[in-house]
């Protein structure tokens, strides 16, 4: 204890006129009971009451930093007036306003705020009482509360602080809480006027009760170790930006807005009075335990669930956007006013299994993707008391690996309503792909459905548009569903659909293919899979190239033939190709396979663009060489001759004419730096080799090897690499040669 010189009777500020007995023994400042009021000091501490001490109304006692109060047994604090104790200690950083005991801890009755009084705490610590009791507003700014707080506060405003008890307040009175932590259960009961609790800790758990009244109390940025509980009519509360450890939970007509914040167990929200309004909306947030809703409205946006969304009965439900590890399972309601959504959702190991009364809502379940359902993908069930013009809407979703069927609808009763199921691919199902059951007339079109166990479609004829292929998804096993490039899904979509977001006819499944290229290439083979014999043979394909643009554009074509093992060669080219605006045109080849060529799966490969470095856009199919590998070789692009005309519809150099010579032009510029073009025209369709030798005869590049079309053509060489001098450009074309001298000036 801190020892104090002898101080006079009239240092202690204590007005002569009150009436309390007062002794000084040293410096402890000793004071047996009655009105207090004026100013306490360090140099008076500690005061020690011996017995109850009264603030009078119009009164104010300001306690000073450095100041400790200590209450003997059974003693206490009331407060009519104003207390204000500023522990504020310009020398250091810390409470230093005490009000405590002088005997062990509990035993003094703590502080009463009665009538009009005011109580107001900065840099102070409460402890050791029985209860802080109030009717009043209670302000407290980094300050440590070690009391209860009984009654009903008129106003709780708490800053920066550390609340070690259970706190529960009383009443409909507006709460401000900032930046604190609190070690106990935190409670609002009957608190209809709400208020916001900021950047604070609770270490257990909350509970906001708003009785017979409205009211919304918000959390943000905040963290509950505990259990959040909210229940009354009306009654909401918001949790922005918090971390949530135990369950979220309303009874009665309570709602819950779980905005960008983190649930590490489960969410229910129990609606028991149908004709209240009730929502859960959970919005950019991560949810790990399972969410239980009954009468409730529900939306659910751009969040992840760890686990599934159990829907007693929904009353609207809105989902969309979500990464969900569960299963979307339940039904909605008649009494439902708004229409059922479930759009653009990622189902992991996971389904949607829904149910309804469709005779007064519709239920679009759009753009899904949903993988390794142990049970069906996706599944609606429909009563339909009477015919309606509302529909069932399942489009553009991407269904991969499900243990029962992949998609499956069903409907009771003798009405019926609008259904599609369309632009859907439905692959690999443990069971019926699609599976149809007391629909009339379901337009069932435009989907692939490709793999299922037992049959692609049940109870249903699939419409105009249907296609069972493997759609080529990127990488199924990883989960990784996108389309590749040549996946048969791209532009095979509904063409009354709107648009895909690259201005393209709608791809089938939930990813579509953004198709950004100026012109469109794809390879069309005669027939798949395609399999050579080992004598050799050869296989049919067409060329199919559209501008995507509205303008007119020039672009090269060159294929190539890879085998793993071997490595790749080039096979064909085109260059300096005009094509009209929108317009898609054609070329029919026949690719020859020589008979040495080794067993093995090859890859033909197409490319659009600048040739041959900038690739616009590219396709590829495969084909099987049947026969040995040991001891074959490819061997050189002459044995792998491809015919076919040329492309219908295009311009070549602008000048449709086939020339009549084999002709090799000077190079343009020449003198150059470091880059000039070198052209050359073919009468027919050639095995082509153009290469550059510096005067020595060193062959320094191989700019063409491979056939070409009768035509214009021209390529690029660049000597960035080389010095200044003379080079010579030697083209073979068949048994045509020619050679040409070009000087290279830095």
């Amino acid at each position: 204890m801190k020892r104090k010189a002898f101080v006079p009777l009239q240092t202690l500020l204590i007005p002569t006129a009150i009436l309390v007995l007062a002794s000084i023994t040293s410096a402890d400042t000793y004071i047996s009971g009655g009105d207090v009021y004026g100013n306490w000091t360090e140099a008076g501490s500690p005061y020690i009451i011996q017995g109850d001490i009264t603030i009078p109304s119009a009164e104010t006692l300001n306690i000073t930093y450095g100041v400790e109060v200590r209450f003997e047994q059974n003693t206490g604090l009331s407060v009519y007036g104003s207390l204000l104790a500023d522990g504020t200690d310009p020398f250091s950083v810390g409470d230093t306003v005490f009000f405590t005991s002088t005997s062990p801890p509990g035993s003094w009755d703590g502080i009463h705020v009665e009538g009009s009084g005011s109580m107001e705490l900065i840099f102070s610590t409460l402890e050791y009482g029985n209860s802080l009791w109030t009717t009043n507003g209670l302000l407290f700014t980094d300050c440590r509360l070690s009391i209860p707080v009984c009654e009903e506060p008129n106003g709780l405003d708490l800053t920066r602080c550390l609340v070690t008890v259970s706190l529960s307040s009383v009443g409909s009175n507006p709460l401000d809480i900032e930046g604190c932590t609190f070690e106990g259960n935190l409670e609002f009961m009957y608190n209809a006027a709400g208020g916001s609790i900021a950047n604070s800790t609770l270490q257990q758990n909350l509970s906001y009760c708003t009785g017979m009244s409205a009211g919304t109390l918000q959390l943000y940025d905040s963290q509950v170790n505990g259990s959040v509980v909210c229940f009354g009519e009306d009654c909401i509360i918001s949790l922005n930006g918090c971390t949530i450890q135990g369950a979220i939970s309303t009874t009665e007509d309570g709602s819950v807005e779980f905005n960008n914040s983190t649930a590490y167990s489960a969410i229910s929200v129990i609606n028991t009075n149908p004709g209240e309004y009730t929502h859960l909306d959970i919005i950019n947030s991560t949810v790990h335990g399972q969410i239980t809703i009954d009468w409730v409205d529900v939306e659910i946006t751009g969040s992840t669930l760890y686990s599934g969304i159990g829907l007693t009965t929904a009353r609207r439900l809105e989902v969309n956007g979500n990464t969900i590890h569960g299963i979307l399972s339940g039904s909605i309601s008649a009494m439902s006013y708004y229409d059922a959504n479930v759009i653009n959702n990622k189902f992991v190991n996971a389904g949607i299994d829904i149910s309804g009364v469709f005779s007064e809502i519709s239920c679009y379940v759009h753009y899904n993707e949903v993988t390794n359902c142990l049970l069906n993908g996706i599944s609606v069930a429909a009563q339909v008391s009477a015919t309606t013009a509302h529909e069932l809407s399942i489009v553009n979703n991407t269904v991969y690996n499900s243990g029962g069927n992949g998609i499956s609808i069903s409907k009771t009763g003798s009405g019926d309503l609008n259904t599609s199921l369309t632009n859907n691919i439905v692959s690999t199902s443990g069971e019926y792909g699609i599976y149809v059951s007391d629909f009339d007339s379901p337009n069932v079109s435009y989907n692939d459905v490709w793999n299922s166990a037992i049959g692609d479609y049940s109870g249903v004829t699939p419409g105009i548009g249907s296609i069972s292929l493997d759609p080529q998804f990127i990488d199924p096993g990883n989960g990784d569903l996108n389309l590749q490039r040549i996946s048969p899904c791209i532009d095979a979509g509904d063409p009354s659909s709107p648009f895909d977001p690259d201005g393209t006819i709608a791809d089938m499944g939930a990813f579509y293919f953004h198709q950004d290229m100026l012109v469109k290439l794809t390879l069309i083979p005669d027939y798949l899979p395609i399999v050579i014999p080992e004598t050799g043979g050869e296989f049919g394909f067409t060329i199919e190239v559209t501008n995507l643009t509205l303008d007119w554009q020039s672009f090269d074509f060159w294929s190539e033939i890879e085998l793993p093992g071997w490595g790749s060669f080039e096979v064909l080219s085109a260059t300096g190709l005009l094509i009209a605006p929108g317009f898609t045109a054609y070329g029919y080849r026949l690719q020859q396979v020589p008979d040495f060529a080794p067993a093995g799966t090859y890859t033909y490969l197409a490319y659009v663009g600048t040739y041959p470095w900038i690739v616009d856009d590219y396709y590829y199919f495969f084909f099987e060489k049947e026969g040995s590998v040991e001891g074959n070789f490819p061997g050189s692009p002459s044995y792998w001759f491809c015919a076919g005309k040329g492309f219908e519809g295009l311009n070549v150099n602008k000048d449709e004419d086939i020339p009549s010579n084999f002709v090799l032009n000077e190079a343009y510029p020449n003198p150059f730096n470091p880059t000039t073009t070198i052209s050359y025209q073919l009468p027919a369709t050639s095995l082509v080799s153009l290469s550059i030798y510096d005067i020595s005869g060193r062959q320094l590049a191989n700019l063409v090897n491979g056939w070409r079309d009768a035509g214009n053509h021209e390529v690029t060489f660049d000597a960035s690499e080389l010095s200044s001098g003379m080079y010579i450009y030697h083209l073979q074309a068949g048994d045509f040669t020619d050679s040409g001298k070009m000087i290279l000036m830095k």
